[in-house]
């Protein structure tokens, strides 16, 4: 048994936005996969040193 998402709560330029809005330095990656699938994206976020 498969469970997939193919919605977000937000758009990808949408996510950007809000971490560099909350402070970040936002980064994303992509998952390399084999699979017969769409890869995912994850968000990433850095925070400056003061």
């Amino acid at each position: 048994m498969h469970e997939t998402h193919r919605l977000g709560l937000f758009s990808r330029e949408r996510w950007l936005r809000l971490l560099t809005d909350g402070g970040f330095e936002p980064d994303t990656i992509t998952e390399e996969t084999a699979e017969d699938r769409t890869p995912r994206t994850f968000f990433a976020g850095r925070r400056p040193a003061v």
